[in-house]
């Protein structure tokens, strides 16, 4: 069976709450009221982040697609899994100093997992391309 990796968490903890998740740890995010996108600058390039922007970008995408340790599965057997913790998603966010994809992009591919997470993965659809140079 071959894994389809979503790109939330980035995907990583990918991640964007569908299923009102909340939890008693105060390091997790509290998804009642996840906003259609974050509160960050959509045009700063994911290198560019400071701990605290990956942060909101890690819990508004675990939101987003339901919850960190999410599985999203579809009927051919692939599976598109959102980071299992925050820690896990911020050591996942890291991308290389030349990385060019933005804020926005990595928007733009959980909210297309988000939609279709069967089709809208990192090798996919395209709705991810961008970030591909970033994770290789």
């Amino acid at each position: 069976m071959r894994r389809r990796w979503a790109c939330a968490g980035w995907m990583f903890a990918l991640t964007w709450c569908v299923a009102g998740c909340s939890s008693a740890d105060d390091s997790a995010p509290h998804c009642s009221s996840t906003a259609d996108t974050p509160a960050l600058d959509a045009t700063k390039k994911l290198a560019l982040l400071t701990t605290a922007e990956k942060t909101t970008l890690c819990d508004w995408g675990a939101c987003y697609l339901g919850g960190y340790g999410t599985t999203l599965s579809c009927a051919n057997g692939t599976a598109a899994s959102v980071a299992h913790d925050q820690q896990t998603c911020l050591q996942q966010s890291s991308v290389s100093s030349s990385c060019e994809a933005t804020v926005q992009d990595q928007i733009d591919c959980i909210q297309a997992v988000h939609a279709n997470s069967c089709e809208a993965t990192l090798f996919g659809d395209g709705s991810c391309s961008r970030l591909l140079d970033c994770v290789l």
